[in-house]
């Protein structure tokens, strides 16, 4: 009998190489006989090999139960996790050892919840048939020969640690067991992990002190000239073969991870965190495959197009005799009555084309439509979700906007769809700018929603009544932000309760001022409208906010535009 291997395990060292199944006759490797005769043909093998070849290298994956969460860290798994994914490299009674793009982590058995084994659950089996029936040494080598033939690591690991005990001056087999020698005695691996990352590196099995090298110069990429043009980009090919920060960035965010494992919390996903994260899996070698297992672990990257339709279904089971309307732009699925729906999608699309799309002019389009729940009050829209006071808003986790349709009252004279105009822009900017500065990204929307609709044309009215109400009260109060300081909020500090006022207001009122400056001077003018593009360019191209700040108004006398911001107050119209 002939057994149709289709292992996916990688041995240590050779973590990258994907492996081909293999045939192999267990009577020469197990104590038991077996017999060689069989239904499967070799055009029938050759075939299931073939199609074997073709599918990619999977991936072992550890889920930790949710009751071992933990806030600490500790040493030798600095990145906690509910679920890992990479090569298992040891099942022990007392831990699991998987290798990923963290490194080793040590689980303790008792947190593990759940293990799934990419390698053939057959030959999985039949060495545990075996084992049981194992008594002498030359079972245990035949053993250990089927689980290395087989690359099941952990099992193989099993046979290791049983030999030995019959032979414990074996070198080859302690440094498997990512052992090292310190005097008479061997450290167990999770010690040796611990050592290395302190600075100690293995040398015929020997923990010794790495030589200083010199300490990497930081990633400049932001620093460099980049085209103004957003171009269609394989982010996953750059990502993974050139070690592009910025694609890695772009992945990471158009698929809905907010921070990075590897970040402070609540700290948003950024170029330069995106290039320690690089660095981070550079260092421990084997760069494509450990980058791989972290992309694999969160689900990146996520198609859109995909997890959309599924929602369309959800949303629909959720909401009997709800609707799916869907068009260019959008799958709008509401609660709401059909002919509310049919202009709520005629206008959005109207919005996303001749508004949204107009402003930045970019080469590389956004490939799936988005997904639009509107219900049909202000309580359901609250039960399902939707922020306390909030017309409307925006889940960068999920892609998705999110309203109601208003009251007249809600409205105030009003477009109905007013808020859903705002909040449409943070949904279409954050797949070009993630993690968009507030100001910036607040007052592009503040801009956009008193847009005016008439038949077939959106057409841009920049004058925001409500926020230059606002602005004139903090102006008379003398509250107003310095402008050097609003350009500076961070997210936390854009929305804080004694500030989100004024500070909606101001963001506002400056972009306003930036897209429809006037003065005598042709050049001055040009300069002063450009600073919103050229600031754009800077936060695409990964730019710390606060630095694109310094870099886009670096010829520009602060105090200067400030005072002409402040005496167009009273002007905006």
């Amino acid at each position: 009998m002939f057994i149709r291997l289709k292992t996916r395990l990688l041995s240590p060292g050779q973590l990258a190489r994907c492996r081909r199944p293999t045939i192999l006759a267990l009577w020469a490797l197990l104590p038991i006989g077996v017999s060689a005769a069989g239904p499967h043909s070799a055009a029938s093998v050759e075939r299931a090999i073939g199609k074997e070849e073709d599918k990619e290298a999977a991936l072992d994956t550890v889920y930790r139960k949710p009751s071992a969460v933990r806030l600490e860290r500790d040493s030798t798994n600095p990145i906690f996790a509910r679920k890992y994914k990479g090569t298992i490299l040891d099942i022990t009674s007392r831990v699991v050892v998987i290798d990923s793009w963290r490194g080793k982590s040590f689980i303790p058995r008792a947190e593990v919840e759940e293990i799934k084994r990419a390698g053939d659950a057959k030959a999985i089996t039949l060495f545990e048939k075996y084992r049981k029936r194992a008594r002498s040494l030359e079972d245990w080598v035949k053993l250990e020969a089927f689980a290395s033939k087989q690359e099941l690591i952990p099992e193989r690991r099993t046979c290791i640690r049983r030999l030995l005990e019959k032979d414990p001056s074996n070198l080859e087999y302690h440094l498997f067991l990512g052992e090292a020698r310190e005097g008479a005695r061997w450290l167990r691996e999770e010690q040796v992990e611990t050592i290395l990352a302190r600075g100690y590196e293995l040398v015929e099995g020997k923990l010794e002190k790495k030589p200083a090298v010199k300490k990497k110069k930081t990633s400049d990429f932001w620093k460099r000239r980049q085209s103004k043009k957003i171009k269609e980009v394989d982010h996953l090919k750059q990502a993974l073969e050139k070690k592009n920060a910025h694609s890695l960035w772009m992945l990471i965010s158009r698929s809905g991870l907010i921070t990075l494992p590897t970040s402070k919390p609540y700290e948003r996903t950024n170029l330069r965190a995106t290039q320690d994260l690089i660095d981070l899996i550079d260092a421990r070698g084997n760069y494509q495959w450990r980058l791989n297992t972290f992309l694999a672990e969160y689900g990146i990257p996520i198609d859109w197009s995909a997890i959309n339709l599924n929602k369309v279904e959800s949303f629909r089971k959720r909401h009997p005799g709800s609707i799916h309307h869907e068009t260019k732009y959008y799958h709008i699925l509401s609660t709401c009555d059909e002919k509310t729906i049919k202009d709520l999608g005629r206008k959005m699309d109207l919005v996303t084309k001749q508004i949204y799309q107009d402003l930045f002019k970019f080469d590389e389009k956004i490939p799936y439509k988005y997904i639009l729940r509107f219900y049909r009050d202000g309580g359901e829209y609250h039960k399902s979700g939707g922020p306390r006071m909030a017309g409307a808003h925006y889940e960068p986790g999920s892609k998705e906007l999110v309203g109601y349709k208003h009251t007249d009252r809600e409205s105030q004279g009003r477009d109905p769809f007013y808020s859903l105009y705002h909040e449409g822009w943070h949904q279409y900017f954050d797949f070009y700018i993630p993690n968009a500065p507030r100001w910036f990204d607040e007052g592009f929307a503040e801009v956009i929603s008193p847009l005016i609709i008439k038949g077939s044309k959106a057409k841009m009215n920049t004058f925001n009544v409500g926020r230059s109400n606002v602005l004139k009260a903090y102006l008379r109060r003398g509250r107003i932000l310095p402008l050097s300081k609003l350009i500076r909020l961070k997210h936390h500090e854009f929305y804080r309760p004694d500030v989100v006022g004024i500070a909606y207001a101001q963001a506002w009122s400056f972009v306003h001022f930036l897209i429809n400056f006037k003065h005598p001077n042709p050049g001055t003018q040009k300069k002063v409208r450009a600073f919103y593009k050229d600031y754009f360019w800077e936060l695409h191209k990964g730019t710390d906010p606060v630095e694109a700040c310094d870099i886009v108004f670096k010829d520009v006398q602060f105090d200067t535009l400030e005072k002409a911001w402040l005496k167009s107050i009273h002007k905006q119209r």
